[in-house]
């Protein structure tokens, strides 16, 4: 039980890390635009 809920912990960690990687390249890419529009 105890290795199945750290690999669980771990697949969420992973999965959060990802979902913040997508949301830093979200937010370099709206700077970029702002930076154009200026």
């Amino acid at each position: 039980m105890k290795m199945a809920k750290q690999e669980d912990l771990i697949m969420v960690l992973n999965q959060c890390y990802e979902v913040g990687q997508i949301i830093i390249e979200a937010k370099l890419q709206v700077r970029h635009s702002d930076e154009w529009t200026h």
